[in-house]
């Protein structure tokens, strides 16, 4: 790939000589253009250099937002999977299995920071020196812009390597995660016109990084992702599915009615005979609320600490307020007119009068995800019903109607964990999507 991509988000470090004319290259909004196919270049300024020294580096990787780079040992992360199970097949064409699963993945790919403004500094009483401009060391070296240059605020020289600026550095293999499963299978073979299928996970899953190179979870910016560890943002307690098939015991080649004659018994297996049920329930848990709120305020941006979490308001750190009993008193549609924060008879699911955005100078201290606080479960229930009609020998016409959520099962969506918004605690959309019918006819033969 190009290495462009990979070296920096806003190609402030040059890694070879390059030529840009600019969109469309010109210099008036589009009314003229200054580039021809003789000359798609003409001026000097469409022209980088590549120099390799450090003073050149420094100044470039020092650049406002600076650089993100990419780890040089990056190499493909190691995953082991190791699981038991033990079956016993029971009579009337019974089978119950048990099993543990497990996961661990090492060396998962990670981003992180090559320096962290110091975390013991991130409190009020360093706010107002923190914040005041002094000579910096690093004159000359820098460009000189709001954030670095002769002049720096005291905070971003507090960094590890402030000379380099803010530096992130993706593809870090260091990111770990961790998976464990009870699972339970029964299954009825098909026997009689039934079938059915019953697998329930009881699991945890834990990790660091959340996603591909640090993409499902985000650390303070005094912290590293290590220090997210805790459950997976995609942690499910319990998953439970049942899927069945039933054939009607009526008609030809069934229980009842197996061999039709005469017109009566002909019309009659026309009407009773050659139907089945099928359907699919699927059950789960919630996954976590994940409580870090208002955690992109960007409230400590002068000093580049551009991520920090809300806060507990006090001592108090159970959120559940004491009037909310179920999640039906949380719903509100997109007409419904929203309770203000302040008022005291709306119910929400996460009391807002306990926690507080982030804060200038404060390191946020709610937890990333707590298993206290979880979303709505999700249940939904797909049926079809199909009707087989012989038509001649080796000929069959089959009509089948299907649903989607057959019983319109509204659900709950997601509660608003946006500390300071005006929906904080409170749902604001289904869980399920509405029932969808649909009704096909084939012929086999």
């Amino acid at each position: 790939g190009n290495p462009n991509s990979y070296a920096t988000s806003n190609s402030a470090v040059p890694l070879s000589d390059q030529a840009l004319a600019g969109w469309h290259a010109s210099t008036d909004g589009g009314r003229h253009y200054i580039s021809t196919w003789a000359n798609p270049f003409p001026l000097p300024s469409m022209f980088t250099n590549y120099t390799r020294d450090i003073l050149t580096i420094n100044q470039f990787s020092s650049a406002d937002p600076g650089a993100t780079v990419v780890n040089g040992d990056l190499h493909m992360p190691r995953e082991y999977d190791w699981s038991f199970n033990i079956q016993r097949e029971l009579p009337q064409n019974f089978i119950v299995e048990l099993g543990y699963t497990a996961n661990r993945g090492l060396g998962l790919l990670a981003t992180d920071l090559i320096s962290h403004y110091p975390a013991n500094l991130l409190v009020p009483q360093y706010a107002v020196p923190m914040q005041k401009n002094v000579a910096s060391p690093n004159a000359g070296e820098t460009f000189e812009t709001t954030i670095t240059g002769s002049i720096q605020q005291l905070g971003l020289l507090e960094y590890q390597y402030p000379y380099y600026g803010r530096v992130q550095v993706s593809g870090i293999n260091e990111g770990n995660s961790s998976y464990k499963a009870l699972t339970v299978r029964a299954e009825h073979r098909l026997s009689k016109g039934v079938q059915v299928l019953v697998n329930y996970t009881y699991s945890k899953s834990m990790d660091d990084v959340g996603g591909p190179d640090g993409g499902g979870k985000a650390a303070q910016s005094v912290s590293s992702f290590h220090d997210v560890w805790g459950l997976s943002t995609n942690d499910q307690s319990h998953r439970l599915n049942i899927a069945y098939t039933v054939e009607f015991p009526f008609g030809r080649g069934h229980h009842f009615l197996r061999t039709p004659t005469g017109f009566a018994g002909k019309a009659l297996d026309a009407v009773v005979g050659g139907w089945q049920l099928a359907g699919n329930w699927a059950y789960n848990t919630g996954t976590p609320v994940t409580l870090t709120g208002n955690s992109t305020s960007n409230i400590n941006n002068g000093i580049k600490v551009n991520q920090t979490w809300a806060s507990y308001a006090g001592s108090d750190h159970n959120l559940t307020p004491t009037n909310y009993a179920s999640d039906s008193q949380l719903l509100y549609s997109s007409v419904d007119p929203i309770p203000t924060l302040s008022s005291s008879s709306a119910i929400r699911r996460l009391d807002p009068s306990k926690v507080v955005t982030a804060q200038l100078f404060v390191v946020g201290n709610l937890p990333y995800n707590n298993d206290a606080y979880r979303q709505p479960s999700f249940r939904q229930m797909d049926m079809s019903l199909s009707k087989n009609f012989t038509i001649r020998e080796g000929w069959k016409l089959q009509v089948r109607g299907e649903a989607q959520n057959a019983f319109n099962i509204r659900g709950f969506g997601n509660y608003n964990a946006s500390v300071g918004s005006n929906n904080y605690g409170l749902i604001t959309s289904a869980g399920n999507t509405e029932r969808k019918i649909q009704v096909s006819a084939r012929i086999n033969f």
